[in-house]
């Protein structure tokens, strides 16, 4: 009574199955998943597993990475795509490989340490022995009156 010739299914179930693909909703607005909240998150591993399908399929759409996972994403070190992020103005002369993102050698702060001998001999040149024992006579009259 119920049974149709089209597959021996009751017309309910028949009706819904084929309106399960025909009436699937035609604008679904994907859930929007921040990076913070993907990176601090508390889902278990199958959680997880869903949630990355979700992605994949575009059920679930990835909005605001955090840096280490658009590196992560592109397979650079973090460190480069925060200098890559500090640079945006070089874009055009980094990647043509004129200008290198990260400098090779950072500058020294302080020159190399001078030996106190050359030290002394650099005064002594400058002024005579003589002035070089003024020089240190003036230096242990001030240290006697402190």
């Amino acid at each position: 009574m119920g049974e149709e010739a089209g597959g021996g299914f009751p017309m309910k179930l028949r009706d819904e199955l084929q309106c399960n693909a025909a009436c699937a909703p035609v604008n679904m607005v994907p859930r929007l998943v921040t990076g913070q909240w993907l990176a601090h998150a508390k889902l278990t591993l199958a959680e997880r597993a869903y949630l990355a399908g979700d992605l994949y399929t575009g059920a679930a759409q990835l909005v605001q990475p955090t840096m280490l996972q658009s590196a992560a994403l592109a397979k650079v070190n973090a460190t480069y795509a925060h200098a890559a992020f500090r640079r945006p103005a070089d874009r055009l002369l980094v990647e043509s490989g004129a200008v290198p993102l990260v400098p090779s050698v950072m500058p020294k702060a302080l020159p190399k340490p001078v030996d106190p001998v050359e030290q002394l001999a650099d005064v002594v040149a400058a002024v005579g022995v003589n002035g070089t024992l003024g020089l240190l006579a003036q230096i242990e009259t001030a240290v006697a009156i402190r």
